[in-house]
């Protein structure tokens, strides 16, 4: 098992090491980015929230910001998750957040 965790850290490191020499991104890097510049879609009229069951911690922070812009310009927001059917808890998915109160 200790073998098994520093191959995956040894690729984990490789895979960040050739992103950022390559000046790529990926999903989790896009969302970390927007989190701090805290980027809002300038004309947001509403925001949907579907499957909030299967956000992650990172996300809910990102939806944090999206609802505090949200909230200025009384924009609707819309929040929907089923924490009896969250599927990604693999990928790091907390159901709870689903239910937490913005």
């Amino acid at each position: 098992y200790a073998g098994e965790k520093q191959i995956i850290a040894r690729m984990k490191a490789s895979y960040l090491e050739y992103m950022e020499k390559n000046g790529k991104l990926d999903f989790i890097g896009m969302i970390e980015h927007a989190v701090e510049a805290k980027y809002v879609p300038y004309d947001m009229r509403a925001l949907l929230v579907d499957e909030a069951q299967d956000m992650c911690p990172l996300l809910y922070e990102y939806h944090k910001i999206l609802i505090e812009a949200a909230n200025k310009t009384k924009a609707p927001v819309f929040w929907y998750g089923d924490e009896d059917q969250c599927i990604y808890e693999f990928m790091g998915a907390d159901p709870q957040i689903s239910s937490c109160q913005l």
